[in-house]
């Protein structure tokens, strides 16, 4: 008697229709759902009798608390300007006294987009027109220092031993005979010159290394020079530490530069922060015209840092410039005649000027004066954000007005219920708030508008019941969706088990009663049995492997690979399989990636689970082709963001050539216990769980798998993984 494997899963069933299952009522999970809403409803419009008298009584008194609370406190604390004051002064000592050296300390910078300006007047006098005006010194931000005379050298001034080597160091500098020169300089340096020679002559050694192409020479002599002359000035008058400092920091660049590849922590290392902030903070401190060249350096070797100090020097530049139009518009009349003031900026954009008296008595020599400048939307964006906070009725609307300028509100035809002054003091403007009346027959509106509320509230309250139906609805469906899916499993696990144990059993029931058989037909029952046995442990084995991805228990461990290896072992072990029914396994593979960290058993479960997929769906004598490609360009070991897909450095796809999978399919079949047609008409094996494991798997290594199909050309599945080399992610 000879069985054959196939015929218990190709023998015919009678498939029988079962009764579709009797779906629960929602009527009363509706009325629980209705009722609530309906006694919102009925509440809302009893709610709605009210007295029209009561409503006009009570407009005029909101009116004028409304006034009066947005004039004395809400508003004030909306603008918040006060608090500028109360920090700024101080800031500014430490400023101007060089008590700080990092961008962040700045005054300025740490106040957002207003201007401001610290003067002391140097006396008081009558202009041509008979108004007294006073000539202000700018103490904050630095003024703009001209730039230094040349103080040439005398180098008959010094020894003639000394004047000699000077000479020499000059002549082969001048005919670029740098090593020589840098021997004179050195020379001359160990007779100990006097200044300024020595430190003009420390940084000439500097300059003659690096132009020698000694760089360590360079840097070490220009950290000299800083260390020891960093007061010291060059004979056009122009101070050398800043260009020292910056030669410094390019010496450093390029040094990072070359140890990038070859050195992982000498590349990690970032520009020295202590020299870019004493460049910056003596470019910014001691201003001159000298200044934005110095920054341009800065942002040159030092990258984001040096734009930091450059955006501080722009704020400088323009509160001085701002200065400057605001006395030439005003004719620097003195402080205590000037009230808030509206002025344009550079740009052309309104901005509120005004004076703040620091301390001292008003005319004397130690009085200084803030000159601060707000533009007009960091005024009125806080008034207009704390007026909407305010919960108004629909018949009032207020206003404020600026130093005589309207902001919110604008002039209005509505009468004024009330009005309320503030502001004045300190920093604070002068302001006024205005409650208008936009028409009195809106006080009765008011009615109208509590019913169009409570109107939408009851038809957010019916929004809310079709919601809640809708969830019920859906939850119901998935159960049936649920239970059916478990129903087809039971079938498809009942129906995959019963052949194999049937043909077991057959076999062995045969092997008993014929006993000693030829060796032909005994090894064919063996292999038989063989091929039952393992058809059953990857049923099994896929269906725990299920059970443990759905409960979260599946653990992996990630060990460098190789997966060329990895994929010749897979081939191998299922060549078997494929040369029962005459089906050839081929590989391919475009190059022999590094290790690759992943879980060496669970991607082997997949590829099994793809090979066997392929050999079930191809005819007999077909030829399954298995692959790995690799990417030329290595990833990076880091996690995409979110909203981006993983890059895929390594893909690994099974092709066949049997019927096609169609289109609409195509990502139905990675959803488990989905299979194609009837659970007893199929005539391939399996349980619809293989292909759901594959898409674990990918997913749990960073990755997806794809599917290429079309009916009656085949199918190609790719597994494509991110490539993480092991050696550069330790």
């Amino acid at each position: 008697m000879t069985l054959n494997s196939e015929a218990m899963p190709g023998k015919p069933f009678r498939e029988t229709k079962r009764a579709p299952p009797k779906r629960p009522s929602f009527f009363w999970q509706g009325v629980l759902i209705v009722l609530p809403s309906a006694l919102l409803a009925a509440f809302g419009f009893y709610s709605l009798r009210q007295d029209r008298l009561l409503a006009e009584q009570q407009a005029a008194q909101l009116a004028q608390q409304l006034a009066d609370g947005l004039a004395q406190s809400v508003l004030p604390k909306a603008l918040n300007l006060d608090l500028l004051l109360s920090s700024l002064p101080d800031d500014v000592e430490q400023f101007i006294g060089g008590g700080w050296r990092r961008p962040m300390d700045e005054p300025l910078a740490r106040w957002g987009d207003f201007l401001g300006c610290l003067v002391k007047p140097t006396g008081v006098h009558v202009n041509p027109v008979g108004k007294a005006v006073w000539p202000p010194v700018l103490l904050y931000p630095p003024p703009v220092a001209p730039l230094p005379p040349p103080t040439p050298l005398d180098s008959e001034s010094l020894l003639p031993v000394l004047r000699t080597l000077w000479e020499k160091a000059s002549t082969n500098l001048h005919d670029r005979r740098y090593s020589e020169a840098a021997e004179a300089v050195q020379q001359f340096l160990t007779n100990s010159p006097p200044e300024p020679f020595g430190g003009i002559a420390r940084y000439r050694l500097a300059v003659c290394w690096l132009r020698a192409g000694d760089l360590r020479a360079a840097r070490t002599n220009l950290s000299a020079f800083v260390l020891r002359h960093s007061e010291s000035r060059g004979e056009t008058g122009l101070p050398l530490a800043p260009f020292a400092q910056l030669q410094i920091m390019e010496l450093d660049r390029q040094a990072r530069a070359l140890n990038m590849g070859t050195n992982a922590s000498a590349a990690s290392t970032g520009p020295d922060i202590t020299l870019i902030n004493e460049v910056g903070s003596y470019a910014l401190l001691r201003p001159s015209p000298f200044s934005p060249w110095l920054f341009d350096r800065l942002c040159a070797v030092a990258g984001e840092y040096g734009q930091t100090w450059r955006r501080l020097w722009t704020v400088h530049e323009r509160s001085r410039r701002f200065l400057e139009s605001f006395l030439a518009c005003t004719n620097a009349p003195m402080p205590d005649e000037s009230r808030s003031l509206w002025l344009e900026n550079e740009s052309g954009q309104p901005v509120l000027a005004r004076w703040v008296s620091l301390a001292g008595a008003s005319g004397t020599s130690d009085q200084r004066y803030w000159l601060l400048a707000w533009p007009r939307n960091r005024i009125e964006e806080p008034l207009r954000v704390s007026l909407n906070s305010q919960v108004l009725p629909k018949y009032l609307s207020c206003g404020v007005e600026v130093a005589e300028v309207d902001l919110i509100g604008g002039a209005s035809s509505y009468p004024v219920l009330a009005t309320a002054s503030g502001g004045g003091v300190g920093a604070l403007p002068e302001f006024r708030v205005k409650v208008y009346l936009t028409d009195p027959t809106m006080l009765f509106a008011s009615l109208r508008a509590r019913r169009f509320w409570f109107g939408a509230l009851i038809a957010m309250a019916a929004g809310a019941v079709m919601v809640g139906f809708l969830t019920a609805w859906r939850a119901f469906r998935r159960q049936q969706r649920l239970a059916e899916m478990k129903g087809n499993f039971v079938s498809a696990v009942s129906h995959e088990l019963r052949a194999p144990i049937a043909s077991v059993r057959l076999m062995a029931e045969e092997l008993e009663d014929v006993g000693p058989i030829e060796p032909v037909k005994s090894k064919e029952y063996h292999r038989l049995i063989k091929q039952e046995c393992r058809r059953l442990s990857s049923l099994i084995e896929n269906v725990l492997d299920f059970s443990r991805h759905d409960q979260g228990r599946e653990q992996y461990v990630f060990e460098p690979t190789d997966m060329v290896a990895l994929v010749e072992e897979t081939v191998k072990l299922m060549q078997p399989c494929g040369s029962e029914r005459g089906i050839a396994l081929t590989t391919a593979h475009n190059g022999s990636p590094p290790s690759v960290e992943v879980d060496a058993r669970a991607i082997q479960q997949a590829l099994v689970n793809l090979i066997d997929n392929a050999i079930k769906h191809s005819p007999d004598g077909a030829t399954v082709a298995i692959g790995l490609e690799i990417d030329s360009v290595p990833r990076s070991p880091k996690p995409p963001p979110h909203d981006q897909a993983p890059p895929m450095g390594l893909r690994l796809w099974v092709e066949d050539h049997g019927e096609g999978i169609p289109s609409e399919d195509h990502e139905r079949i990675f959803e488990r216990f989905y299979r194609r047609g009837s659970e007893l008409r199929r005539e391939t094996q399996g349980i619809g769980l293989g292909l759901a494991i594959v898409k674990y798997v990918a997913e749990a290594h960073g990755g997806k798998v794809t599917v290429r199909s079309a009916v009656g050309a085949g199918s190609r599945f790719t597994l494509e993984l991110p490539m993480v080399n092991h050696e550069e992610s330790a």
